[in-house]
């Protein structure tokens, strides 16, 4: 019996460090392809293999997943943070932990796998750190993780996400604001109709000119459609 035990205890750690390389595989291919890679056919069929046999793996210990997270070495907590954003784990500890140690100054993959983390996270989850998640959103200026982040932001009660997407409209490129504006007019339109009052008592007149050029369908306008 205490042989089974002690063999149960080293498979599964070596499961564990099996898919924790696999995680490690999945960032260098994703570093690959952000610089150009080999090919964009190979490039992500190589990940989408990597990504089947992180998802078919059974073992993913919680505790070993929190001490990578709560790692000072950027690379281990990626390791963790695939591992939770492909299994869609949506243990709380983990995501607090997440969430906890994200930071403004984190490399843009860090930032990439904490979004898609906090996506598979419940409403519930997300509602329950929101102080945090704002202070995140507070925090954060690269473009393409803020435009990643709108689904989650959008997650947050209207009096915490509407400044910010108001915020975007009057400063953010046009890449932000066409984002903005389709998120949130795939919501139920009471947050856009919200976002251009703010926007019209602001007299952010050339952000709500974009936004009527969208809602007209102009394509003759030189901002183009969203």
């Amino acid at each position: 019996m205490i042989m089974l035990f002690i063999f149960g205890c080293v498979s599964k750690d070596a499961k564990m460090e099996e898919l924790i390389a696999h995680a490690r595989d999945y960032i260098k291919t994703d570093e690959i392809i952000a610089q150009g890679g080999k090919g964009f056919l190979a490039d992500y069929k190589e990940r989408s293999k990597i990504e089947e046999n992180i998802v078919k793996s059974q073992t993913f210990d919680v505790n070993i997943l929190e001490s990578l997270l709560k790692s000072e070495n950027n690379s281990e907590r990626k390791k963790a943070l695939v591992i939770v954003m492909i299994k869609k784990i949506t243990d709380d500890k983990l995501l607090e932990t997440i969430i906890y140690k994200y930071k403004a100054n984190d490399d843009y993959f860090t930032k990439f796998y904490s979004q898609y983390c906090m996506l598979n996270a419940s409403d519930k989850q997300i509602s329950s750190l929101s102080e945090k998640i704002f202070n995140i959103y507070l925090s954060e200026t690269n473009e393409a993780i803020i435009i990643i982040g709108m689904q989650n932001l959008m997650r947050l009660d209207n009096t915490v996400s509407i400044p910010f997407f108001v915020k975007y409209f009057k400063t953010g490129s046009l890449e932000v604001k066409r984002a903005a504006y389709v998120y949130l007019k795939k919501a139920d339109g009471i947050m856009l109709e919200n976002v251009m009052s703010r926007l019209k008592e602001d007299k952010a007149y050339d952000a709500l000119k974009i936004i009527d050029g969208w809602e007209r369908g102009d394509q003759g306008s030189r901002r183009g459609r969203p």
